[in-house]
């Protein structure tokens, strides 16, 4: 009996070690440095310390959107740059992986603010290419590998990893998935926080007409360059790699978004990404994938299931919970009230105890009260749907 479970603990430590050696198949040599996400890593993004141990930190958000490396001016000044207006060449920060980050400050129509709605400081693709770059996410890390004792293999046998040709462009990666089971080629973007951009153009080469798509609403989408409109569409299928997904949300963009997808004016995100262990080996232009997470891709960050089945499109939306992006008609949300806007407050109605995100969905799917806030004659007011008496029209006495 002693040692039958002599054995069988001896069988599972086995099996266990094996998993631990097959998830980390990469020698300890060629881990140039391990950075985790930075603790005020906000939803949906990736940003990192990149200073040398005991320095100053110098936090980016890995973007490999970007070709460059760059910083809004506030930004660059936080983290103890001095900037100058009418300097000709890109600055230069030390990293714990031993070599300097070269980057550019925006300067170009002020020296002291960002010209968009947000400051950011952007870890490109002339500094990520000359490594495999690793994003677990998981275990919301970043490892920097050495390609010259590690790279993605030429093919994989398991079922629950996938290795695909990369195409680098100006120093960014791009990737051919199929979108309704039709290829495009699409910039893998770790600095968009949404799953997938498509612009009109590329949705026709494609052959999807994204009027025809069950719609689930509209965003604004905030880019340097400045914002730009888009249509919020249910696709049914989506396939990287041989993983399969769907029903899942796309963002349209009729006229793209400048500069920021390649030639397709389009991309994948990190809602997608975030479905993997990710590994990009510049390099040698590879893509290596392995599953690592459960259910379909999700929308900002949320389940996209229990949303399509509620008829709703939420964003987080900090700190007053989550905003609603869209309401499909004759939905549930529909039925109870809710409109786009809306901002979901994650506390009972009755008591105004905490609520999980999954409490509100299944109240919004039961037709229970839900507790919102929402703009009127531009005074947030909270609501207790369906039947707040603000809502209701007053008859005189």
């Amino acid at each position: 009996m002693t040692r039958g479970v002599g054995y069988l603990a001896f069988l599972l430590a086995s099996l266990v070690l094996a998993s631990v050696a097959r998830a980390d198949d990469v020698p300890p040599e060629a881990v140039i440095a391990t950075l985790p996400f930075d603790a005020k890593t906000e939803p949906n993004t990736i940003y990192v310390n990149v200073a040398p141990v005991e320095s100053p930190p110098f936090v980016l958000q890995l973007d490999t959107g970007s070709e460059a490396s760059q910083l809004t001016p506030r930004a660059a000044r936080a983290a103890g740059v001095s900037v100058r207006r009418d300097k000709q060449d890109p600055y230069r920060h030390g990293t714990r992986l031993g070599r300097d980050v070269q980057f550019w400050v925006a300067d170009r129509r002020s020296d002291t603010a960002s010209t968009s709605s947000f400051e950011y400081g952007l870890l490109g693709g002339e500094f990520l290419d000359a490594y495999v770059v690793e994003i677990d996410f998981g275990a919301r890390s970043v490892r920097f590998l050495d390609p010259s004792r590690y790279q993605v293999p030429a093919s994989v046998q398991t079922g629950d990893e996938a290795v695909l040709p990369l195409r680098i462009d100006g120093h960014r990666p791009f990737v051919e998935v199929r979108v309704e089971g039709r290829p495009i080629t699409l910039l893998i973007d770790t600095g968009a926080p949404i799953p997938i951009w498509i612009s009109g153009a590329a949705a026709k080469e494609i052959d999807v007409d994204p009027e025809s798509l069950p719609e689930l609403g509209a965003i604004g989408i905030g880019i340097p360059a400045g914002k730009t409109g888009s249509r919020v569409a249910e696709v049914a299928a989506f396939e990287l790699g041989g993983f399969r997904f769907g029903p899942l949300p796309v963002v349209f963009v009729p006229h793209g978004l400048y500069n920021a997808g390649g030639t397709t004016d389009s991309l994948i995100g990190y809602d997608v990404l975030s479905r993997f262990v990710v590994r990009l080996d510049y390099p040698r232009k590879r893509l290596w994938l392995r599953r690592a997470a459960e259910g379909g891709i999700p929308f900002h960050g949320i389940d996209y299931g229990p949303m399509h089945d509620d008829g709703v499109l939420l964003r987080a939306s900090a700190p007053k919970g989550y905003q609603v992006v869209g309401v499909r008609p004759e939905g549930p949300a529909s039925r109870l009230g809710l409109q786009p806007g809306d901002k979901l407050l994650a506390e009972s109605p009755t008591d105004g105890h905490p609520l999980s995100l999954s409490d509100v969905m299944t109240a919004i799917g039961q037709g229970q009260h839900v507790r919102v806030a929402r703009k009127i004659n531009d005074t947030w007011v909270d609501l207790d749907l369906p039947d707040d008496p603000v809502l209701k029209p007053q008859t005189a006495p």
